[in-house]
């Protein structure tokens, strides 16, 4: 009996790829975009003074102000190349800044920046009503990716985050995203 090349060549794909494949893991938080051992990694290098972690993280506080002020707007205009813009910007920048300071929390360990984080997180919550123009739709992906894990960082490490403020932020990521 003659087997056809594309049945051997799929028997022996799923021999290759059975035996490299690893069970399926269940998932942990935070894990989004960093797992708890890349942000141990990242505060043991930056508190070990290695670089180029120590300078990275030199940066981003230097790119962090706490000083901060979110301008949140009901209407969010964004068209093509941002043009015109109204709140794109602010919402980009507030998105970023949350972020920093998420990751900067779990570095330093300094409560300012986790303050800082959840303090814009509550800023946007109920802000936005609608979002217009063509490039809203890449606007919103870009200031929710941020935000998600700014989020995901602090309710998973910090023991002052509450479940009133993953409900906002839920309310945040579904009722404007």
């Amino acid at each position: 009996m003659k087997i056809p090349k594309a049945a051997l060549l799929l028997f022996t794909a799923s021999l290759a790829l059975g035996s490299v494949m690893e069970p399926v893991r269940p998932f942990v938080h935070p894990g989004i975009n960093y797992s708890r051992a890349d942000l141990e990694l990242m505060r043991e290098r930056v508190q070990g003074g290695v670089e180029p972690w120590a300078s990275a993280s030199a940066e981003l506080r230097r790119q962090t102000p706490l000083d901060f002020d979110p301008r949140v707007f009901r209407h969010i205009i964004s068209g093509p190349n941002s043009q015109p813009d109204s709140g794109g910007q602010e919402l980009r920048a507030s998105a970023r800044v949350a972020h920093a300071c998420a990751l900067l929390w779990f570095i330093t360990r300094e409560e300012a920046y986790a303050e800082k984080a959840r303090a814009i997180l509550r800023a946007w919550d109920g802000g936005v009503w609608t979002f217009d123009e063509n490039n809203t739709k890449l606007l919103a992906a870009q200031a929710c990716d941020p935000f998600v894990n700014a989020a995901e960082i602090l309710r998973h490490t910090w023991p002052r985050w509450e479940e009133a403020d993953t409900a906002l932020v839920t309310r945040l990521l579904m009722g404007t995203f």
